[in-house]
């Protein structure tokens, strides 16, 4: 009976070293890190991007938040699985940065293909300020690219005064939810074009949120693998005066139409004052669009091509438009709202 006791004494204790063992070798980076703790510093007027890298360099998998105030900085990487997250008043101004491949303020690239490069990447909050005020010909930089991972959420945050590209492109991904984010003011680029992969100025090929797969004519997702995008949401975000809305606008490159993405939903949205499409509906199988609301706007206010496969729309709506080619699909209510 001692033996007995003393066997399942020996048990417990190794159950419970286990335990402490366990929590002991859980990363350090497995946790809520602010930029300060790595030296940035709020309404200082210096640059802070040494001091934000530091923080998510050595916090991967972990939280690393910027407090509220004004941070200066220029690109951003992400590292493993992160979650970057800010104050509703933390401002982010940008430092001009020379253009590289990614023209992007926050960046995330890796080196495996398919949907392997993360498994989760969670962005939320803050004002980011591009600093561009009109039509630019030496600005020309993206918000956010991320490429080749699952589980990517990007909420709450306000994007305005920028140039040229995308604010959000999302690349060979799945799961992505986009949601309560605000693009304001995304003016025209008049520069020469910089980037060998950005191949299209005009406002009808520039969405606020694009997503593309990870082919060479279209993307610089590298590995270039052919992998679409699958399961996107974006949901409860306002566009105000910017070239245009969301999409992917490659409805010829054949192969975009040979990988055409699957499973995207666009729903209660609200657009104004776009220069090109409201949306893109283009090389999707399996998408819906609803409950949008568009208004003085110009062009095609919902288009689609290339490969598309079982599109549902409905109850989106069309007010005050700008240009007489804009259109809605049959289903959709067409208002005409004047004076």
């Amino acid at each position: 009976m001692k033996k007995l006791l003393f066997t399942k004494c020996l048990m417990s204790a190794s159950v419970a070293l286990g335990m402490i063992s366990a929590v002991g070798v859980m990363p350090a980076s497995a946790k809520t890190v602010s930029v300060t703790k790595y030296g940035a510093r709020p309404n200082d007027n210096k640059d802070d991007t040494a001091a934000i890298q530091a923080a998510l360099r050595a916090n991967p998998n972990g939280t690393v938040t910027i407090p509220k105030g004004k941070f200066i900085c220029s690109v951003i990487w992400l590292y493993g699985n992160t979650t970057l997250k800010l104050s509703k008043k933390t401002t982010m101004k940008l430092k001009k940065f020379k253009t590289h491949p990614e023209d992007a303020w926050i960046v995330y690239h890796t080196k495996k293909g398919g949907y392997k490069g993360f498994k989760h990447i969670k962005i939320s909050g803050g004002v980011w300020d591009g600093g561009v005020h009109g039509d630019s010909k030496t600005n020309q930089h993206k918000g956010i690219e991320v490429d080749h991972g699952t589980n990517l959420e990007i909420s709450h945050m306000t994007f305005k005064n920028f140039a040229g590209i995308h604010m959000i492109e999302t690349n060979a991904c799945k799961n992505v939810n986009i949601h309560h984010v605000k693009f304001k003011n995304i003016y025209y680029f008049k520069g020469k074009l910089k980037s060998k992969v950005i191949n299209h100025i005009s406002p009808q090929y520039c969405e606020a949120i694009e997503f593309d797969q990870a082919i060479k004519s279209v993307a610089y997702a590298q590995p270039w693998d052919n992998t679409p995008c699958r399961n996107v949401k974006i949901t409860n975000c306002t566009f105000d005066n910017v070239q245009a809305g969301i999409g992917h606008h490659h409805s010829e490159d054949a192969a975009c139409v040979k990988h055409p993405h699957n499973n995207v939903t666009i729903s209660n949205n609200t657009f104004k004052n776009i220069k090109g499409s409201c949306i893109h509906m283009m090389n999707i199988h399996n998408g819906k669009c609803f409950n949008n609301v568009m208004y003085k706007s110009q062009i095609n206010y919902i288009s689609s091509g290339g490969n598309t496969k079982n599109l549902q729309f409905g109850n989106n709506v069309i007010k005050d438009p700008a240009d007489a080619e804009s259109f809605a699909y049959e289903g959709n209510e067409y208002g005409l709202v004047k004076g």
